[in-house]
């Protein structure tokens, strides 16, 4: 679909919906503004007595920083160049996910995509209805820099202000192709979270690329496989006891995530059970584990999860030894405690102020 069919079928799909309201619809003449041009102008009468312009952009991108960049702007010719009240800011996309939708809203601006989330508001009537998954229909941007190779790159990128390396010594660090790296870095500049200079590579927009990959992640991590057990112990700082004294004991590669992990780093809330994630190629690799630690199977009090990640590689990225045991990269530990219902996002907010944001600021 490109950026014409998607702008004909969000019209179609608006008109269609105000007119399911009752409400009278009358297209517009658009002119331009200097280089800048709204999409579509739609005039709505209400009951023959009130009535409003809706002054619309529609883009294809659903990223983030795209889509606030593009409102930023038009909110801006809107209140320069367009007289009265009566003026209604209509974003319009093929998919829209929960952190734009929010966005959109505390802009006061209208939207609808694809998928059905739509959000109406003027002088007269606010009309909200979200939650609509994204539709088979509409396509995940692709290639995707959060899947798993290929956020290696973001990866490096989040761990540093300024990435000096050009691609083929990244690609080289990262054990990726060049082409990749390449294809990869440009997306990220397309997409308004990269910027290049003479300095070298940095990451822009931070926190919405971080929001854009939470949303991502909660998706895929619903799906992780995990084997739950019980193992005697009172509290979580217990069993990291019982794994220290044991460290010799734990068979392969291996690396703690969630409260466990960020108990060693930044400290916050409490807590009661350990996530270990493990590469589960084979079934003895668990029981080696089980033989070790003398863990009980168990379904509903169990208090140890041995888990294969979501990222199958990149989990492993900068896995570190703190007092004994290997944990996560503060960034794979942040977005594992934003998919964790028991006081995860408190403890993610902990590790992003203290440990991830003061690496942007140096």
């Amino acid at each position: 679909m490109n950026e014409f069919e998607l702008e004909k079928r969000i019209q179609d799909a608006l008109v269609s919906k105000l007119k399911d309201l009752g409400y009278s619809v009358r297209k517009k003449r658009v002119q331009s503004s200097g280089s800048f041009r709204f999409d579509f102008i739609l005039s709505v009468q209400v009951l023959d007595l009130l009535d409003f312009d809706i002054y619309a952009e529609v883009k294809l991108s659903s990223r983030l920083a795209l889509i606030k960049a593009a409102v930023e702007r038009a909110l801006g010719i809107l209140e320069s160049q367009v007289d009265g009240n009566k003026k209604v800011l209509f974003f319009g996309a093929s998919h829209l996910s929960e952190s734009a939708q929010e966005w959109l809203r505390s802009k006061k601006v209208s939207y609808l995509d694809l998928s059905g989330n739509f959000f109406l508001r003027s002088s007269f009537v606010s009309i909200f209805h979200s939650g609509k998954k994204r539709s088979k229909e509409v396509k995940e941007p692709s290639p995707s820099f959060f899947a798993d190779k290929s956020s290696l790159v973001l990866r490096e990128l989040f761990a540093n202000k300024i990435v000096e390396d050009g691609v083929r010594d990244l690609a080289s660090n990262l054990d990726l192709s060049p082409g990749l790296v390449s294809r990869i870095l440009k997306q990220l500049e397309e997409s308004g979270y990269l910027r290049r200079s003479n300095a070298g590579i940095e990451l822009q927009n931070r926190n919405d690329l971080l929001e854009e990959w939470v949303s991502f992640y909660r998706l895929k991590a619903k799906n992780v496989v995990q084997k739950k057990f019980y193992i005697h112990a009172n509290d979580g700082n217990e069993i990291l006891k019982i794994l220290q004294r044991n460290k010799n004991r734990i068979p392969g590669e291996y690396a703690l995530s969630f409260h466990g992990a960020a108990s060693l780093v930044a400290p916050y809330a409490f807590f009661k059970d350990v996530h270990v994630f493990i590469k589960m190629k084979e079934e003895w690799e668990v029981n080696k584990w089980v033989d070790a630690l003398n863990l009980e199977y168990e379904e509903y009090d169990s208090n140890f999860f041995l888990m294969k990640p979501y990222y199958r590689i990149s989990s492993f990225f900068r896995v570190r030894d703190i007092q004994g045991l290997s944990i996560v990269s503060d960034l794979q530990m942040y977005l594992d405690l934003m998919t964790f219902p028991k006081r995860g996002e408190e403890q993610a907010r902990e590790i992003l102020e203290r440990l991830i944001s003061p690496v942007w600021e140096v």
